[in-house]
Formats: C-alpha cells, structure tokens, sequence
C-alpha cells in the first residue's frame, strides 16, 4: 500500500541514521522519534470495547490486523525480507510508522480521484480547531515550477507568538479519536457511519445508479485536504466488481442539523425504489412517479428506515443518557489528564458515543415527525 510504501521510507532513514542523504530528512525523523501520540491502534481490547456499536472500534482492529498482515507478507517474500532485515525493520517499527502516519500524515484528494499521503515536516506541527473555516482554502497540493507543494495559509489574522491552527476538514470526533488520539466536545463535524444494503437484479440496478446520481459526495476539490478517503454519501454493488451484483449498499455518514434532514430524504428515496422494484421488475418511470405521490408508500418506506435506525442504535451496549451520566461522573471526580491515559481513553470514547447516539436520536425524531405527519393526513 501508498502508506507501507511511506512507513519503509521513514524506517529506511531512521536505519541510516547520521548516514541519511538528507539532513532535512533526518531532522524530520528526530523530531517524530521524540513526539509522543495515542492512537486507537495502541488501545488495549477492554478499552475498545467501550466503543461497541460504533464503527471506529472495529476499524481500529482492522487497521491493526491489516499492518500486521501486510508485514508478515513483506518478511516472507524472499527480495523483500531481506531488504527488512537489511535496514532493521522488524514487525514493531512497522507499527510505529503505520501509527506515526495516521496521528500525523494528511491525505488529498486529487483530480484524477486518487489519494496522495503526505508526512511533511512543519505541518504536523499545526493542532486542530473547529473555529477555523473548514474548506479547501487553508491547506493544499500545489503545483509551483512543475514541482508538487503543499500549502498551508492562514484564514485569519495571528499575533506574534499566538498559536496558529489549521483544520483538518470535516473530522467526527470518532475520526479524529483514531488517527489523533482526541476528542472535541460538542464538535459541529460529528457523524455517524452508517450502512444499508437492498437487494438489485440486472434489471433494477440502473434504477439505483440513477438514483445514486443525486447522493452527496461532501467537500471535495482537486488539491485539497479531506479527513476521510470516501464520500459522504456513496453506493457500491456487491459483491465487488460482480457482473451481475445481487446487492447494493448505500453508505452514509450522517451529520446532524441542516444537513440532516436531506441526508435523510435521499436515504428514504432508496427504501421506496426498493418496495417499487420488488419482484426484480425495472419500474417505469410512472411508477417511480406514482410511488412518489403515494403517502401510504411513503408512510411505509418511513417505517422501514426508522425500524432500521432502531436496530443500528440498540448495537450499542449503552444508552445515550447512560453514556451522559457516565462521562458527567467521570469529569466531576478528577481531570482527565491527572487521571491517567485510561480514564482519558474512556472519557474521548464516551463523547464518541454521545455525539453518534445523538445524530440517531435526531434522525429518529425526524422520522416520527414525518409519520405523525402522515398519520394526521390519514385522520383528516
């Protein structure tokens, strides 16, 4: 992967020591060697259990499980195992520079759709904020002489001495917990990752790809920063690259305030293609309009949504208010930062779980207020 690739790169120069081409290289290098950071890839199994139901627990362990796999695959191949052995990379600095990349690499989103990975020295200097303006001006890729550059400018005026932030885009506070090992109360970029899966024919299918034509993908322009390589809101067949899928799933990181009710609507637009096209029949577009205008196919659809949100929110092993009381005892018996890395651990994987349990609970109102919309027409 881009990111081994990068990881070697750093082991390599840390292996050659004072004996590395670039002073600027090695500088980097023994400044990072010196930082100290908490990802979710260090957490023990107890600590990551507190986090059941969430998404971020289980990319943590698949993070965890993927680096270790692609290093027992680079150490058994013959050329490759011994360029390791050479430079003295073994499983546990492997590790390290995976970890050391997710708390400080950035990733953008370039023209042609694929990612580049940057570890550049300076800007993983800056710290996150909120208040900054999120977009694509602050931070980067640009081309200066045919050379590629990264860019970092200020969005507001800095004193002399004052620190300055840049943001890291729209991150939830479940992303930023795994990649910077922190949380930031009430964080306006807050999202929960969610996942649907309906079942298509070949006949069906362009329906929903049509469909998937109107999702949103998020804030993405040529050159700049993005916290999550996927869209905001995608589908994918399954299973992958089949000729004849049997499914497809919608993705959704779902936000809350305004942007959730639209989030909401085009999710909805899929459980009513799915009770239009049932028997794999391709449904004309009178019928996609009849559905439309129909308040009992919308009541229905309705219904199936909010049933599913349900089951998602009881994955988790506690409830909202649980989780509020909790993190409430928690900051009333001591700081977190005199308390130790645990109680700081539990402490960020309750506002995870407060901020996602949150974003349910606003969808879910939604909904019942659309039912009860409906219902009232039914009275009338």
């Amino acid at each position: 992967s881009d990111a081994s690739l990068i990881a070697l790169h750093i082991l390599v120069v840390r292996a050659q020591g004072a004996d590395a081409p670039d002073a600027w290289r090695r500088e980097h290098l023994a400044l990072l060697e010196s930082a100290e950071f908490d990802t979710m890839l260090d957490w023990p199994e107890k600590d990551l259990d507190v986090l059941m139901g969430s998404k971020w627990a289980m990319v943590a362990r698949a993070c965890r499980d993927d680096i270790r796999e692609e290093f027992t695959y680079l150490e058994e191949e013959l050329e490759l195992g011994d360029f390791l052995r050479a430079h003295k990379v073994d499983e546990a600095g492997f590790f390290w520079a995976h970890r050391l990349l997710i708390s400080r690499s950035m990733q953008f989103f370039m023209e042609d759709g694929s990612m580049v990975y940057v570890l550049a020295p300076g800007q993983d200097m800056f710290n996150h904020s909120v208040e900054v303006p999120n977009g694509n001006d602050d931070v980067n890729l640009v081309t200066v002489e045919d050379r590629m550059c990264l860019s970092i400018r200020a969005l507001q005026n800095y004193a002399a001495g004052e620190q300055a932030f840049y943001s890291y885009s729209g991150a939830s506070n479940g992303r930023l917990l795994l990649m910077a090992g922190f949380v930031i109360p009430n964080n306006p970029y807050n999202a929960v990752e969610l996942t649907f899966t309906f079942p298509v024919t070949s006949a069906t299918l362009p329906a929903y790809c049509a469909l998937a034509e109107g999702l949103e993908a998020g804030l993405r322009k040529p050159g700049s920063a993005v916290a999550e390589e996927t869209k905001n809101e995608f589908i994918e067949t399954l299973p992958p690259d089949a000729e004849n899928p049997e499914e497809v799933a919608l993705h959704v990181r779902l936000s809350g305030g305004e942007a959730l009710h639209g989030q909401l609507e085009r999710t909805l637009a899929f459980f009513l293609l799915t009770r239009i096209c049932r028997g794999g029949v391709a449904p004309s577009d009178e019928d996609v309009a009849r559905a439309d205008a129909d308040p009992k196919q919308r009541a229905q659809s309705l219904q199936l949504l909010h049933g599913q949100l349900k089951m998602m929110l009881g994955g988790y092993r506690t409830t909202l208010e649980e989780d509020n009381t909790a993190l409430s005892q928690l900051e009333a018996q001591a700081s977190t930062a005199a308390a130790g890395r645990g109680a700081q651990r539990l402490a960020s994987s309750l506002t995870v779980l407060i901020g996602e349990k949150a974003i349910f609970a606003e969808a879910l109102g939604y909904l019942e207020d659309r039912m009860q919309a409906l219902c009232s027409v039914y009275t009338a």
